[in-house]
């Protein structure tokens, strides 16, 4: 299967942006396309996968589906948020100022120029200061916030000598 797909970066994160408003892509396979198409090695490479659905509400210019490039979905993802906006734009799929679906809820954004998207975030929420927790033996405090996806926050003394990834 041939599949049509662009890639946007924004802020530093690079993903790869599909049109299935016609459902022409199975959703039971999007997980896999994720990880095959994410893989910076064998794939376009690409921090996460968007898709533009379309939205059951008349109301919204359409459905954004998110998924990290390991293929698991992500509820909102603010950069993507705005790739997905041109994207949209520059298929028709939107105008300069429009409203999507996500899993987090309703956004809206306006095409400001060609490379400059605004974006209207979730006010945050749950904020949790010094929650304590331990990993390998260390003690740290974590910071959490929600803007429509979960973050942590965790400060560390010689960032050159922690594995992050890990």
């Amino acid at each position: 299967m041939r599949i049509k797909f662009s890639k946007l970066t924004a802020a530093g994160n690079d993903f790869v942006l599909i049109d299935n408003r016609n459902a022409v892509i199975n959703k039971d396979i999007y997980q896999s396309l994720a990880v095959k198409l994410c893989n910076r090695r064998y794939g376009i490479g690409g921090d996460g996968l968007l898709f533009v659905e379309k939205s059951p509400n008349q109301n919204i210019d359409f459905k954004m589906k998110y998924l990290n490039s390991d293929g698991s979905f992500a509820d909102m993802c603010g950069n993507g948020g705005r790739a997905i906006a041109m994207f949209a734009y520059s298929i028709g799929a939107a105008k300069e100022k429009m409203t999507f679906e996500t899993d987090a809820g309703i956004v809206s954004a306006e095409i400001l120029s060609e490379r400059e998207v605004k974006l209207n975030m979730f006010d945050p929420k749950d904020l949790k200061c010094g929650v304590k927790t331990t990993l390998d033996g260390r003690d740290f405090d974590i910071d959490f916030i929600n803007t429509g996806v979960p973050h942590a926050v965790v400060f560390v003394n010689g960032i050159e000598n922690f594995d992050v990834f890990k």
